[in-house]
């Protein structure tokens, strides 16, 4: 690191912290092993200097990563001590604490000591669990800094019996892995963000419930174990969620997959829905995940999704012709996420029927979810090229003709496209060159009569983006 202009003995406090932050910034994009992070003790030994500003810069001791299984027996005293000591340096800084404990001496005694600081809590981050709730019974009530939560519970019989995290008055995010009965008391009437992750299957209708909670809008995240014991007829419920995803674990022998979407749906009523995602993982199942169109339009009615949805990622085996009849009902729709099933050859979402469909114009001189903006394709290219080129083209000249009813901001059209393992070809040369020419055709273009001129740079502006990748992980 260069510092020109800076000298040992003038270096005004305001140049410390700003290095102290850049140092910060650094390693934070290292901080990957689950030990007690102190590695400002690398930069002690370079001189005297350094020393001091490592030593008097409490933001450089504010987060502290502690995990005792690692720990050997025999130097569990020294690993406390460092522990109290980033504390001590750290002063009155607000801290970033992540710890894995377990039902041992030291596991217990890094918990009393974190909680003694728990005022100073921003971001806590527990993901082997609380062996002994009441080792952070002195945080309780003493949480007055505390934002998001990771709290991951691996006994079945651990219950949050003094409710620790009831009163804090700034947290709005929590990740909990556990059983439904183990989530800990907090205020729900604050949380904006909510990530549930199921430890057992059995528990789908509870999980669900989960959504009954809210009071505001909110994002939820729930990923549930399902076999092949879940109910077919949920209890029906009502919730204000804003943002929903539904990951599916799918067990067992028997075929669930074609039922589950569909039970799930019919249970839910979303007024408040603008952003939905249902993914499947059917790598413990016989067969992927199923789309359910005649449960999905009842739901959009019912929830007045019309008036609503905004962002919709389907991650399930779907035919075209099901999904165009559930597009129909969301004509604000922008965002479209299709992720198409490895190994299926009959009935394709990412087709050509669908790419004729969006490239349609109507008799009213209307096309299908007419404010589409992105669209994010995971294909096995079924599909033609000709068509794919058809709709992109479209919705460019849609966005052009029509520019009234986007944003300003969010004039442009972007496309990506990942090919998966399982593809039945792979994109030719021409494919991306027609992706050159389709740029260089349009950039020459320009528009009069009925709806004015417009500048050449527009028409860059409507493509921002159109990314074709050879993803081979995603699975």
């Amino acid at each position: 690191m260069v510092l020109d202009g800076l000298d040992d003995d003038t270096t005004p406090q305001e140049d410390i912290e700003r290095l102290a932050k850049l140092y910060l910034l650094k390693l934070s994009q290292v901080i990957s092993s689950p030990r007690i992070y102190l590695s400002a003790n690398l930069r002690v030994e370079v001189c005297s200097w350094w020393h001091n500003v490592v030593m008097c810069t409490p933001s450089l001791w504010s987060t502290i990563v502690a995990d005792t299984t690692l720990w050997p027996e025999t130097s569990s005293d020294v690993r406390l001590g460092l522990v109290s000591a980033a504390l001590n340096r750290s002063d009155s800084h607000s801290l970033r604490v992540e710890v894995a404990a377990v039902n041992t001496p030291d596991g217990i005694a890094v918990l009393e000591l974190l909680s003694r600081h728990s005022s100073r809590w921003k971001t806590l981050n527990l993901w082997n669990g609380i062996p002994s709730v009441q080792a952070i019974s002195s945080a309780k009530g003493n949480l007055p800094l505390l934002e998001s939560a990771i709290i991951s519970i691996r006994n079945n019989e651990w219950s949050d019996s003094i409710g620790v995290f009831g009163d804090a008055p700034l947290l709005t995010a929590l990740t909990f892995t556990g059983w439904v009965a183990q989530l800990p008391l907090v205020p729900w009437d604050q949380l904006r963000q909510l990530r549930f992750i199921n430890a057992v299957p059995g528990e789908l209708a509870e999980s669900l419930s989960l959504l009954s909670r809210f009071s505001t809008e909110v994002t939820c995240c729930l990923d549930l174990i399902v076999d092949d014991t879940f109910p077919l007829e949920l209890p029906h419920l009502s919730s204000r969620i804003q943002d929903l995803t539904l990951k599916f674990e799918l067990y067992g022998e028997e075929p669930i997959a074609n039922d589950l979407i569909g039970s799930v749906l019919k249970s839910l009523t979303l007024p408040h829905l603008s952003s939905l995602s249902l993914r499947g993982d059917a790598t413990k199942s016989p067969e992927p995940l199923v789309w359910n169109q005649a449960a999905f339009i009842p739901f959009a009615l019912r929830s007045g999704l019309r008036d609503t949805l905004l962002r919709l990622n389907i991650d399930a085996h779907c035919a075209a012709r099901d999904l165009l009849q559930c597009l129909v009902h969301l004509p604000l729709l922008q965002e479209l996420v299709l992720v198409e099933s490895d190994g299926v050859s009959s009935d394709l979402i990412i087709s050509d029927e669908l790419f004729v469909a969006f490239a349609r114009v109507s008799e009213s001189d209307q096309i299908i979810v007419p404010r589409l903006r992105f669209v994010a394709l995971s294909s096995n290219l079924h599909f033609s090229d000709a068509r794919f080129w058809s709709f992109v083209e479209n919705r460019i000249w849609f966005i052009l003709r029509d520019d009234a009813l986007f944003d300003p901001d969010l004039m442009s059209f972007e496309v990506i496209l990942h090919w998966r393992p399982s593809c039945v070809r792979l994109l030719t040369v021409e494919f991306h060159e027609h992706a050159a020419a389709l740029l260089d055709s349009w950039a020459g273009k320009g528009f009069q009569d009925d709806f004015g001129t417009r500048q050449r740079m527009m028409v860059w502006q409507s493509l921002s983006l159109l990314c074709i990748e050879h993803n081979w992980c995603r699975g």
